[in-house]
Order: C-alpha cells, then sequence, then structure tokens
C-alpha cells in the first residue's frame, strides 16, 4: 500500500508516520546496535580462544602418555 506524503511523494505506509529526524535516529540506534554486536561477538570469539589456550597449557596425564607409546608400539 502506498500513500501521498506531504512532500509530494508516494512513499509506503510505514514512511508516513517516520520523518527525516526519526529515520536519522533508527538509523543511528541501528548503527550503535551493530557495533555493540560486533563487540560482543568479539568479545565471544576472544574469550573461547584464551579458553582453549589455558586448557591446551595444562598438562598431560602420565596415562594418556603411556597409552598413546603403546599404540604407537603396536602401529610399528
Amino acid at each position: 500500500m502506498y500513500a501521498m506524503h506531504s512532500s509530494g511523494l508516494l512513499v509506503s505506509w510505514l514512511e508516513t508516520d517516520v520523518d527525516r529526524g526519526d529515520r536519522g535516529i533508527i538509523g543511528f540506534m541501528s548503527a550503535v546496535l551493530w557495533v555493540l554486536v560486533g563487540v560482543f561477538a568479539v568479545g565471544v570469539i576472544a574469550g573461547g580462544l584464551l579458553r582453549i589456550r589455558a586448557w591446551l597449557a595444562k598438562p598431560v596425564p602420565p596415562e594418556v602418555i603411556e597409552a598413546a607409546h603403546r599404540d604407537d608400539d603396536k602401529d610399528g
């Protein structure tokens, strides 16, 4: 559906109640939202990488090393 805007332009019904200032605010808020989403995503990825790094830094139990050596001996 379309309607005649006060400027004389034919616009959709959704645009009839939104003037220029509101569109600017909506665009700004959308940009702020995307920046926050990006910061959150980077934080989640960095946190996950730090957890993986800490997990890899832990020493391996001797039983695991012994089992790996037995498996190597069995292979050849």
